[in-house]
């Protein structure tokens, strides 16, 4: 077998290695949308390239009909895959769906079968005729219904691609129109060759369209590598890309700008035609936000423009099918949040430079109880430096160890708001300790805990004017038990002087004053004894007090024969001195005066009750016996008994009632006298 026309051969076989590497290329980025069908489409141009040149070069008739039958399969196969990828290109996918697109290949299918078996029916070709020139054997082939129908559907699927790609034009930007182009000018190329040998326009005798699918496939590889095809391929601009409030823009792996929108045209001052230059000679910004050996990164600018904008720049790198294909940078407009943490910051500065003005450690920690933040005073106070907040130290670590453990069963106390205000032994950062005060909240945001903030007080000087208080007090207390001691035997010797003068007398007048006086002296010096003994000099018990008073006073006046009961209902009150003794004189009254008078025959009984009612004090005191005389005026008695209860209930500021049925009571009203400092 000789071959001829070597150089048109040639072609097609360069032809056919172009297409075999768009094939890999394509094959590499099978992921994008198109991308598969542009795959197939090429190995179908191979196939078409190769048995072109083979049916071109070969010298046998049979040879010839042989590839020529063989081209068909790409021939009749390229249209449907092109308009296949015309589809996924122009995001007009929802015209066939996948299951559908099988329709596409019935026709191709059964017109390759009718060229592979011409030579029983001939309607592919009716008539084969060779004819030898001098540049060698041709073959002339008549085409028949078959093949003219084939014609016609491949036309109408390449047109179509062609109008799609078309009006895709207008809808793109312009990175996306280049492309568009492109892929327009190498469909349409090939298309004018076929029509021009179809209608023997063409003077030679072989199909020029394998020859004009290698000016296409060049076409295609300048689409790929210039216009990044399969790379980036044209998404829905109209509600995606153009839409977006944050600019954004393309580059490619040599870092000139593909594409952009037009928040970033608006943002950074530039236009569309712009695309293709290199971003260092567009952007003011490059050097700052280039990549520069960075996988991504960002970061806040503020543009020299007439709104002082600031930007924030992120950009991150682009990967097809695993290759790497260039940058998307995104700009946001981020004035008003500048703006806002410019307030934030010039209030945080506001706010420590009052912290720092406080007398007092002012802290926040993190949940883990490290601290974050320290007022000027507190390294003041604890003698640490930022450093070591730094380095992590730990709130624990300004209490001695043997506290801390309490400090940890608080936080429950305080996470709940109940544990502020507990007292600690401070350690410094050189070891020396002194009391402190921790008053502390919980940190929350949004429900999360985040930590504590609070403030430590230095209470060194309080705890030393307690102690010097405390011992104050101890002093005074000794000196007023001291005080109470000897009142108490003063009025005791005062008592034995009067009963020893009741003894020596026999006026009996004058033994029932002594007696009386006796009573009354020792009823006070009861009260001065009772605070001696107590635990609180300021106040004294009245349960203890008037149970006492009223069985001494009971027992005093008795005789042998007298049968008196005593019923006494205190409750546990404590009353102050100035209270007490007034309070003491009149009850040793009214049960001396019932004693000696109201039980002729020595039998009843003597009731005292003292209770807070209505923040009142109710001293009721009472006998059963044969009550006052009838025509006693009890107000203007001229008894010293009388006029010295009246005189007392006065002294106390009290309401005091008395009455004369089935026996006498008393009912006094009073409060608790406020004490009045002496000069």
């Amino acid at each position: 077998m000789e071959f001829q026309y070597i150089t048109y051969s040639l072609l097609l076989i360069f032809s056919s290695l172009i297409s075999i590497f768009l094939s890999w290329s394509a094959w590499k980025r099978r992921k994008v949308n198109g991308a598969l069908y542009l795959c197939l489409l090429f190995i179908f141009v191979t196939e078409w390239s190769l048995t072109s040149a083979l049916e071109i070069s070969s010298t046998d008739v049979m040879f010839k009909i042989v590839y020529a039958k063989l081209s068909y399969i790409g021939m009749i196969l390229i249209p449907p895959l092109w308009f296949l990828f015309t589809l996924d290109y122009t995001q007009n996918q929802e015209v066939i769906k996948k299951p559908r697109v099988i329709i596409l290949f019935l026709i191709p299918i059964f017109i390759i079968y009718l060229a592979l078996t011409n030579d029983w029916h001939g309607l592919i070709w009716p008539n084969i005729t060779a004819l030898y020139t001098a540049e060698g054997l041709f073959l002339i082939y008549q085409h028949g219904p078959a093949a003219i129908f084939s014609a016609i559907y491949s036309f109408i699927l390449i047109l179509a691609g062609l109008v799609m790609v078309g009006q895709n034009l207008f809808k793109t930007s312009h990175l996306y129109q280049k492309q568009a182009m492109l892929i327009f000018l190498a469909a349409l190329i090939p298309l004018l060759s076929n029509s021009i040998y179809i209608t023997n326009l063409y003077p030679f005798y072989f199909d020029p369209t394998p020859l004009a699918i290698t000016i296409s496939g060049i076409l295609i590889v300048w689409s790929i590598f210039w216009y990044k095809l399969l790379d980036i391929m044209p998404p829905a601009y109209k509600g995606l890309f153009e839409s977006m409030k944050n600019g954004v823009v393309v580059l490619d792996t040599y870092e000139r700008i593909m594409d952009l929108n037009p928040a970033a045209e608006k943002m950074l001052g530039l236009d569309k035609y712009c695309i293709g230059q290199e971003a260092r000679d567009k952007l003011e910004i490059w050097d700052k936000i280039a990549p520069n050996g960075r996988n991504d990164g960002s970061t806040d600018l503020k543009l020299n423009n007439s709104k002082n904008m600031w930007i924030e720049v992120q950009f991150t790198p682009v990967y097809s099918s695993g290759l790497f294909s260039g940058w998307i940078y995104i700009f946001e407009d981020i004035t008003k949040r500048k703006g806002i943490e410019n307030r934030i910051a010039k209030s945080e500065k506001k706010y420590r430079e009052l912290a720092d003005l406080l007398p007092q450690t002012v802290f926040e920690t993190d949940e883990n109880a490290k601290l974050t933040f320290m007022n000027v005073y507190g390294f003041l106070m604890f003698g640490y430096t930022q450093k070591h907040l730094d380095e992590g130290l730990n709130i624990l670590e300004l209490i001695i160890e043997e506290e801390r453990s309490i400090s940890k069963g608080k936080v429950t106390e305080v996470l709940n708001g109940n544990g502020s205000g507990d007292e600690y032994t401070a350690k410094k950062w050189d070891g020396s300790l002194f009391p402190i005060i921790i008053h502390s909240n919980p940190i929350f945001n949004r429900g999360v805990f985040e930590g504590f903030r609070g403030i430590i007080i230095d209470i060194s000087d309080i705890k030393d004017a307690e102690e010097k208080i405390m011992d104050s007090l101890k002093e005074k207390e000794v000196l007023l038990q001291e005080i109470h001691h000897r009142v108490k035997n003063n009025m005791q010797i005062i008592s034995s002087l009067l009963s020893l003068q009741a003894n020596h007398t026999d006026n009996e007048e004058t033994v029932e004053i002594l007696k009386e006086s006796r009573g009354r002296v020792k009823s006070m010096a009861m009260i001065h004894e009772k605070l001696y003994h107590g635990q609180n000099i300021g106040k004294l018990n009245m349960v203890e007090y008037l149970n006492n008073l009223v069985r001494d006073v009971v027992r005093f006046y008795s005789t042998p024969s007298s049968n008196i009961d005593m019923d006494v209902d205190v409750e546990d009150i404590k009353l102050n001195i100035d209270t007490a003794i007034p309070m003491g004189l009149m009850v040793n009254e009214i049960v001396s005066n019932s004693t000696k008078y109201a039980f002729p025959n020595k039998n009843g009984i003597i009731t005292l009750k003292l209770k807070y009612v209505d923040d009142y004090y109710l001293l009721y005191v009472s006998d059963n016996g044969i009550g006052l005389p009838e025509d006693l005026n009890i107000h203007e008695s001229s008894t010293l008994g009388l006029k010295l209860i009246n005189s007392l209930a006065i002294q106390l500021e009290g309401e005091l009632e008395i009455k004369s049925n089935n026996g006498t009571s008393f009912l006094l009203k009073f409060k608790e006298l406020k004490y009045n400092e002496r000069l």
